[in-house]
């Protein structure tokens, strides 16, 4: 199966087709608002994407943060609950990069990575000044 092409899946006949999903600025914007967060509040681990979230974080940017789940940055316990991961934190801190791309079957399993890497700095782009709000970040 290539690339935009759909196709029924052998196991439960649903269409299904594969998709690059890139690491975008948004994507990037919710994980560092996530691990803010959840460092400003050590007890609270899980956070409610539309109740703990800045305005500014909200609506499409915590429907695009749930593919984080596929780079193993966040968990996600329940709809609308995030939990970054140590190497969400590690990724957010600037000491570890991660696959620039994923390619996803049916929107649900990882069946490539891709072989260029990117940093938190490279995915936010213009948002770079997230950071600022962590504190030293390398």
């Amino acid at each position: 199966m290539n690339q935009d092409e759909t196709a029924s899946c052998p196991c439960c006949g649903r269409a299904a087709k594969i998709r690059d999903q890139k690491l975008n600025e948004k994507m990037a914007c919710f994980l560092v608002s996530l691990v803010r967060l959840q460092l400003r509040s050590p007890g609270a681990k899980t956070i409610h994407a539309v109740l703990g979230l800045p305005e500014g974080t909200r609506t499409k940017t915590s429907s695009d943060a749930s593919y984080l789940v596929h780079w193993g940055l966040i968990e996600r316990p329940g709809k609308g609950l995030y939990t970054a991961r140590s190497e969400g934190v590690d990724f957010v801190y600037g000491r570890s990069v991660v696959p620039s791309h994923i390619s996803l079957y049916a929107n649900d399993l990882v069946i490539r990575w891709s072989r260029s890497l990117v940093t938190i700095r490279e995915a936010l782009g213009d948002q770079v000044g997230e950071l600022a709000s962590l504190g030293r970040v390398s």
